[in-house]
C-alpha cells in the first residue's frame, strides 16, 4: 500500500491539475457564449456548434484521466449544457422556422411515452469529434429516447464512431454489429435496461445507469459514476484499472485475473484494487464485486421479458 506522504503528493497533484483545469475550461466557455452572442448567420452558428464539440470532447478526455472530482465533473457538463442551450435559442433566433430541419439540429428530451406506443430516436452528427485515443476525429452517433424495445443500429458508413446513448428505459439495445471503429462511448440515464457493445478502441464513460445489464468485449479505459445494480462482462486492454464513483452494487463479470477495479469512494481502504475473485467468493468491497464466471449476459430467453433477465443475471451473480 502507498505510504500516507505518496497519497498526499498524488492527491495535492491531481488537485493542482483540477484547477488548472478549471480556469482553462471556465475561460474557454465564457469566449465560447460571447463567439454565440455574436453569431449572426449560419455559418457562424457551425463555428460555435464545432467548438461546442471540441469542448464536450475535451472534458471527456479530462474525466477519463481521473483528475476531476465529481463536483467539477458536474459543473462543467452544466456549463456545457447551458451553452447548447444557449446555442439553440440563437439558431431559432437566425434561422427561420422552416430552415430548422438544416445543417444541424439540437436534441429535446420529448415526453415519456406509453407503455402501449414505445418509441425510439436516433440523430447522426457528422460533425468531427476529437479525443486523447483519436486525434483524427470521429463521427457521432447519438442514440436516445428509446423506451420499451428492442433496438439495432442501422447500416453505417462511417470509419470512426463516438457513440453517445441516453434516456433508455427497459430497452434491449444490440450495437454489436456496428463494424465502425468506436473511439469513444458515453452513456447516460440508462435504467432497466440490456446494452449490448461492440469493441471500443478509446474509454467508456458511464453514468446514471440502474438495474441494467452491460455487455463490453473490450475497451481501452472504463469509467462508470453514480450507477446502482448493474452487472458489467467486461475486458481491458493493457490491464487498464476500471475505476468507480458514488456506485453501489456492482458486479464485474472478467475472464482474468488481472482485472483491477479502483473504488474513488475508497482510496485508502485495502481493497481500493480489488482483483477477480472466484465466483461466489467473499465480497472484497461493499461497493462492488469482481466475479469470474460463465454467465453469459446477452442470453435472453424468447418470452423472456428485459427486466426478468436483468433480474435474473444479477441473481446468479449475487449482485
Amino acid at each position: 500500500m502507498a505510504s500516507s506522504s505518496s497519497v498526499g503528493t498524488a492527491s495535492l497533484a491531481s488537485a493542482s491539475s483540477a484547477a488548472a483545469f478549471y480556469t482553462h475550461f471556465t475561460q474557454a466557455t465564457d469566449a465560447l457564449r460571447a463567439q454565440i452572442c455574436d453569431a449572426s448567420d449560419a455559418a457562424a452558428l457551425h463555428a460555435a456548434l464545432q467548438r461546442l464539440s471540441a469542448l464536450n470532447a475535451e472534458l471527456t478526455a479530462a474525466v477519463d484521466s481521473g483528475v476531476l472530482p465529481a463536483h467539477d465533473q458536474a459543473l462543467h457538463r452544466r456549463a456545457l449544457d447551458e451553452i447548447t442551450a444557449t446555442l439553440d435559442q440563437r439558431r431559432r433566433a437566425i434561422q427561420p422556422a422552416k430552415a430548422a430541419g438544416g445543417r444541424f439540429a439540437f436534441r429535446r428530451k420529448p415526453a415519456q411515452p406509453a407503455r402501449s406506443a414505445p418509441q425510439a430516436t436516433m440523430t447522426t452528427e457528422s460533425t468531427p469529434v476529437t479525443s486523447a485515443e483519436d486525434a483524427a476525429g470521429a463521427d457521432r452517433l447519438d442514440i436516445t429516447s428509446l423506451s420499451h424495445t428492442s433496438y439495432l443500429p442501422p447500416p453505417q458508413e462511417a470509419l470512426r464512431l463516438s457513440l453517445h446513448v441516453c434516456d433508455v428505459t427497459n430497452s434491449l439495445v444490440d450495437l454489436r454489429s456496428i463494424s465502425a471503429k468506436v473511439v469513444s462511448v458515453q452513456l447516460r440515464d440508462i435504467r432497466d435496461s440490456i446494452l449490448l457493445l461492440p469493441t471500443i478502441e478509446g474509454s467508456v464513460m458511464a453514468h446514471g445507469i440502474v438495474h441494467s445489464l452491460v455487455g463490453i468485449p473490450s475497451c481501452h479505459q472504463f469509467r462508470m459514476h453514480a450507477s446502482t445494480r448493474v452487472a458489467v462482462q467486461l475486458a481491458t486492454k493493457r490491464s487498464s484499472v476500471v475505476t468507480i464513483e458514488a456506485c453501489r452494487s456492482l458486479v464485474f463479470v472478467a475472464d482474468s485475473e488481472a482485472f483491477k477495479v479502483q473504488d474513488f469512494d475508497d482510496l485508502i481502504g485495502s481493497h481500493q484494487l480489488a482483483s477477480s475473485t472466484p465466483h461466489h467468493a467473499a465480497a472484497p468491497s461493499s461497493n462492488f464485486r469482481v466475479v469470474q464466471a460463465s454467465v453469459s449476459i446477452d442470453a435472453l430467453g424468447a418470452t423472456q421479458t428485459v427486466e426478468a433477465r436483468i433480474d435474473e443475471a444479477l441473481t446468479t451473480l449475487g449482485g
